[in-house]
């Protein structure tokens, strides 16, 4: 009996020991943080795969941990917006926007969080001063879609126009958000012009086809029309 009792006081004894241990392991990784290497590589992979919990985690940790670096703050903020938290991607972009006010990706969904949000106030003043300041046509493209989105259609139609010319009639994008603004304002026929321009541009394009097709009309190489803006290629 007395051999058994001091048995089991060893066996509690160990097991002491043995939780104190762990214990101590744990507390140690809680004060030692993953390598960063390895948070950006699952926060990488997360986002590859889809997973945007895990990723908004991860890229989260990355902002706290170097939060000087744009490129953080942007990826969390695109795994904030993919997850519908626009409050949450709106206060990233906000601090990416003020550090590269010239990055086109950061302004993109800056604007689309605000559009997202209801805060119209002051939008379009700032989209058209980055378009007058930096003078792409992307910057005069979102510029147009913004004013479009807020119901001005009359000023979206100037925005657009100049971002078509700014890109000599090379890119699908402005004929297709033109033809969108014609087809929301009733325009028929300017909406069908715009189609068939996109549909020069790039005869794949679904969005050109489908409502070429719409009209009654065949989507054939044929039925393309040079964009008005080419002529201002270099």
């Amino acid at each position: 009996m007395t051999r058994t009792g001091t048995s089991d006081r060893s066996w509690v004894a160990r097991a002491a020991w043995t939780i104190a241990g762990l214990g101590a392991v744990w507390l140690a990784g809680c004060q030692n943080p993953r390598p960063i290497v390895l948070v950006e590589q699952s926060a990488a992979e997360a986002w590859d795969r889809g997973d945007m919990v895990l990723a908004e985690q991860e890229y989260a940790e990355l902002v706290d941990r170097r939060p000087a670096r744009v490129s953080d703050r942007l990826m969390l903020g695109r795994a904030r917006a993919a997850l519908g938290d626009w409050a949450g991607a709106r206060d990233q972009l906000d601090i990416a926007y003020t550090i590269y006010p010239e990055d086109s990706e950061v302004l993109d969904l800056l604007t689309e969080a605000r559009l997202q949000l209801g805060d119209t106030d002051g939008l379009a003043e700032e989209l058209r001063l980055a378009a007058r300041t930096l003078g792409r046509w992307t910057d005069w493209l979102r510029l147009g879609e913004a004013l479009r989105r807020t119901g001005d259609l009359d000023a979206a139609e100037p925005a657009l126009i100049t971002a078509a010319r700014l890109d000599s009639g090379r890119s699908l994008r402005p004929q297709l958000a033109l033809a969108e603004l014609y087809e929301e304002a009733g325009d028929a026929e300017r909406a069908l012009e715009r189609y068939r321009m996109a549909l020069y541009l790039d005869p794949s394009s679904g969005a050109a086809r489908d409502a070429i097709r719409a009209t009654g009309e065949i989507p054939g190489p044929t039925f393309a029309l040079v964009p008005a803006e080419a002529d201002l290629a270099d």
